[in-house]
């Protein structure tokens, strides 16, 4: 009886001085623990990320469960079911490996394809673009000529540039 309370009361001084210790040492060196506390945190979070990796590979990646046969020697009556069942499975895994390369290179070939085509499109419409800017230019150009010949020289000088000029011909699109 008396050893079990000398032992509470050996830990709850213990615990005490150490709680004493852990605070004096904060008081003291608070900027290294918040330091140290931080590098846990991160470690923390990096496991985190680690834990989540692996699972998205544990998911993701098939297990492979081979019925081995036992220790004695020896083929039994359902063995050849069970080489049976596992040669279906392994065809039904490897047709869908080869469905999925086959879609994936079809899905290639269409990006490249649609790359082209858009590159190409791109460039008939900068083209078309630019015949309309030079259409809408001698156009402009024209109207320019042919006000000048109806006002004239001199009833252009006389009225000065309010008139006309470019700043009063429309606009097209």
């Amino acid at each position: 009886g008396m050893d079990l309370v000398r032992a509470s009361t050996g830990g709850a001084a213990t615990t005490a001085a150490g709680s004493q210790a852990l605070t004096v040492a904060e008081d003291g060196d608070g900027g290294r623990q918040r330091t140290q506390h931080e590098a846990f945190l991160e470690r923390v979070k990096e496991a985190e990320k680690l834990e989540e990796k692996l699972r998205k590979i544990s998911e993701n990646v098939p297990t492979k469960i081979s019925n081995v046969s036992g220790s004695t020697a020896g083929a039994g009556s359902g063995d050849f079911h069970q080489y049976r069942q596992q040669k279906r499975r392994d065809q039904i895994r490897q047709a869908r490996i080869d469905s999925e390369m086959k879609y994936e290179e079809a899905q290639r070939k269409f990006d490249v394809q649609k790359s082209e085509a858009q590159m190409l499109e791109e460039q008939k419409t900068a083209k078309r673009r630019a015949k309309r800017q030079k259409k809408k230019d001698k156009l402009l150009a024209a109207r320019k000529r042919k006000k000048a010949r109806t006002i004239g020289p001199s009833a252009q000088d006389a009225s000065g540039d309010a008139s006309g000029g470019e700043d009063s011909a429309p606009e097209l699109d």
